[in-house]
């Protein structure tokens, strides 16, 4: 590193310049450095990894379990083929090898979610950065980048608040998206990079509650259900457990389902199914079995299948009486509580937003970006990480493998680039 001042401003000099501390700005750094570059991260917060210590609670969900690179690949719609070279090199197991290697304890919980063992998101990301501090990497908190200067053929340095300057032959964005902003995820980078011709795709929340628009479903905030499916009507469904909240679903099955609203308009219906692995047909059977002989009353005989109050909720919804003899109840109307258990129509009026979003959808476009070193196709010195790319997964892992996959490739290029003479292309 060199530094000089003018003007009272000082001037800083290194090989590659990394924007954002996050998990995939940690990650490049820590590629870059290892094959012997000289490394600043710039980070706007007073200190790194904010968002990573939110993550998965505060326990860190860091990977998913997934052998196969193609198999991974497939849960990113569509980003897949973008990130089939990325996970081929830096998948499950290669970002599982390099936490062992920072003498990180993992374990395997359900359905192949990978924590840290002592499920603290801290041991994480401070074994990042002794790793990083270990390899020379020079880390400027407090410092956000307002803009960067170029020449005609490339980035020639990211000017601070403070009116500093840091140089570099290469930088790295990896500043994150729009959720959470309190972490620091703003947009920073479109403010930057769209005057420069970087092309980006409308962004919206991901990961996140569904919002309802009949207040009568406030009534039914703290419900959690453990098996249900969410659908547009006639399409494909999508299963998991959901929660009513006051304002609408949550859960992971309405927080993965989010994802499928991006770029829809407000308001929509969706389908929802509280008994996804039986058919109407033997749904109707088996409540119609059970209430054979059966001397309780309608409230009390569902509250075996159902919690109370939506007992009472589907009770009123298909105009029965909660105190009418079980016995008393005719084969239609067991048909038409059924259909509503079965294919209940939720209205939804929008997304809980950003600062309850993941992930953010959209960013950064993917056709304009190498996906075998994450090198601007356009601006010959720039390389994009994490989720300041238009790339997103569902919830268990997959987010952060992202941000650990597109780091490693891009800190592993920008060093390779390094040494590379005459960066042509222009900046458009």
């Amino acid at each position: 590193m060199r530094t000089t001042k003018e003007k009272g401003k000082k001037i800083f000099d290194f090989d590659i310049v990394v924007i954002g501390a996050g998990p995939a700005g940690l990650m490049a750094a820590i590629q870059a450095a290892s094959s012997g570059c000289q490394v600043a991260v710039l980070e706007k917060n007073s200190r790194p990894g904010k968002k990573l210590l939110l993550s998965g609670g505060g326990r860190c969900n860091l990977l998913h379990a997934v052998s196969s690179y193609r198999e991974l690949a497939s849960f990113y719609g569509s980003a897949k083929n973008f990130l089939l070279p990325v996970f081929s090199r830096f998948g499950y197991q290669e970002a599982a090898d390099f936490f062992r290697g920072l003498d990180l304890e993992m374990r395997e919980e359900k359905e192949g979610q990978i924590f840290p063992a002592n499920s603290s998101s801290f041991s994480v990301l401070e074994r990042l950065l002794n790793k990083a501090s270990d390899l020379g990497v020079a880390f400027f908190y407090g410092n956000p980048v307002v803009s960067l200067e170029t020449s005609e053929t490339s980035i020639v340095a990211a000017k601070t608040v403070s009116g500093n300057l840091f140089k570099g032959k290469i930088f790295i964005v990896a500043t994150g998206g729009l959720s959470y902003p309190e972490t620091g995820s703003t947009g920073d980078a479109c403010h930057w990079l769209e005057p420069l011709g970087q092309p980006l795709e409308k962004f919206s929340p991901g990961l996140c509650p569904l919002e309802l628009a009949d207040k009568k479903f406030q009534s039914l905030a703290g419900i959690s259900w453990p098996e249900a499916a969410l659908s547009f009507p006639g399409k494909k469904k999508f299963y998991g457990s959901l929660m009513f909240t006051p304002s609408g679903l949550s859960g992971p099955l309405a927080i993965d389902f989010s994802r499928e609203l991006r770029g829809k308009k407000f308001p929509l219906m969706l389908k929802l199914d509280f008994f996804p692995f039986l058919t109407e047909k033997d749904l109707l059977e088996e409540l119609e079995t059970a209430s054979q002989q059966n001397k309780s009353l309608l409230k009390n005989f569902l509250r075996s299948w159902l919690p109370e109050r939506l007992v009472l909720f589907f009770i009123a919804a298909a105009s029965l009486e909660p105190s009418r003899p079980v016995s008393s109840i005719y084969k239609r109307e067991w048909g038409f509580l059924v259909s509503l258990l079965k294919d209940w129509d939720l209205p939804i009026s929008g997304l809980s937003g950003y600062r309850r979003a993941m992930v953010t959808l959209g960013g950064f476009s993917l056709n304009q970006v190498d996906s075998k070193t994450m090198r601007s196709r356009l601006i010959d010195n720039l390389y994009l990480a994490g989720e300041v790319l238009d790339i997103d997964g569902p919830c268990g892992g997959f987010n952060l493998q992202a941000c650990w996959g597109t780091g490693y490739l891009a800190g592993q290029a920008a060093a390779a680039q390094k040494e590379e003479k005459g960066m042509v292309r222009r900046i458009k």
